[in-house]
């Protein structure tokens, strides 16, 4: 019986088309780099590019009339009282996190 190659699965995905990194794994960086024309190296690590995360995150910030924060809210609309406040800001963030 045939033993596959070490890096089989990686390179059948690389043939259908996926992006490939590799890393040195003796190395004390441990980055990941891309491999645009991988040499299927048996001493280094290979995988399929993972897809960037992404992130949503609503930011509500209440002051009162002096400027002072008194209230700070994540992920959630803002309460319902919003004219019990002086003065409200809004702001929607949204980005990639890097892979590792």
């Amino acid at each position: 019986m045939n033993t596959p190659h070490k890096h089989a699965e990686v390179i059948k995905a690389w043939a259908d088309g996926a992006e490939i990194e590799f890393r040195d794994p003796d190395s004390p960086s441990q980055v990941w780099q891309d491999a645009p024309y991988p040499a299927w190296v048996d001493d280094l690590e290979y995988r399929v590019k993972p897809e960037p995360k992404r992130y949503k995150v609503d930011v509500w910030l209440v002051f009162n009339s002096n400027g002072v924060i008194i209230g700070k809210y994540f992920y959630l609309p803002l309460p319902q009282r919003v004219d019990e406040y002086d003065y409200v800001v809004h702001q929607t963030l949204e980005g990639e996190i890097p892979n590792e």
